[in-house]
């Protein structure tokens, strides 16, 4: 099961004992920690799993050295030679976000190369030329949030530039890999963004085409098992930010996080 972001949001309000349908705090309030609590257990699910956010890119040895990664990249978890043929059971498509850890036990029996990694310079000791390499490194989900559709049709959605909460990123596939989930409980992957138009493409068509008065959110691509945790982190912080007791929510969230390790 996807959380939505207004799920999050009204599970993170159960937290401070407000009202999840009204209350006397704004949703903006809420959906700051959401935010944040978001972007803290994706650092935890990296630190523990840097494999779980995987994507990759291919690179043609030429027999330099060193080779330029894009901005961004901070770390990179492995370097498989697919010269003569990828390995990967997603070698056609982008790797999903909810599969990363099946991928781990393959890669195990894959060609791997020895590289080194330091300010965005990948570097291959041997120097060959004429391979072809795969690189894998783990993309940061970006932050959620909803809006009502401007339109959509079997396969696409629209979104208004300025979001419920917060603005839209118009950035080219800036949300790729990440959910869309329609409120009657559809959910699915975007596939591909174009910023200047706002339209989302998903990775398979809506059984039931959303309509123009229904609200959308950009859902986690968490584990569903670890999406509690988001929630629960928003509602710490918020506990925290109220000055109220945060002994037995930050109990439960430290056996949460002790299901990753």
């Amino acid at each position: 099961m996807i959380l939505t972001f207004l799920e999050l949001l009204k599970r993170t309000k159960l937290h401070v004992t407000e009202d999840p349908d009204r209350g006397s705090l704004p949703d903006s309030w809420f959906a700051y920690f959401v935010n944040d609590a978001h972007t803290i257990v994706c650092n935890k699910i990296i630190d523990t799993r840097d494999d779980f956010f995987l994507t990759y890119r291919d690179i043609s040895l030429t027999g330099a050295l060193t080779y330029n990664m894009p901005r961004g990249i901070e770390r990179i978890a492995y370097v498989e030679d697919i010269t003569g043929g990828a390995s990967s059971p997603a070698d056609t498509s982008p790797i999903r976000f909810e599969d990363r850890f099946w991928y781990l036990n393959r890669l195990r029996d894959s060609n791997y190369v020895r590289f080194t990694y330091n300010g965005g310079k990948l570097s291959i000791p041997d120097g060959s030329s004429g391979e072809t390499l795969r690189v894998y490194y783990p993309i940061f989900p970006k932050r959620l949030f909803y809006a009502t559709v401007t339109s959509a049709a079997s396969g696409t959605v629209t979104l208004p530039g300025t979001s419920t909460l917060g603005d839209i990123v118009e950035e080219d596939d800036y949300y790729n890999g990440m959910f869309l989930t329609n409120d009657d409980g559809q959910f699915r992957e975007i596939t591909d963004f174009v910023g200047a138009t706002r339209v989302f493409t998903v990775d398979e068509n809506w059984t039931t085409i959303p309509t123009a008065a229904s609200v959308m959110s950009l859902s986690s691509p968490v584990w569903p098992r670890f999406q509690h945790l988001i929630h629960m982190e928003a509602g710490l912080l918020a506990r925290i930010d109220l000055n109220m007791s945060t002994q037995e929510l930050g109990v439960e969230l430290k056996k949460g996080y002790t299901q990753m390790e």
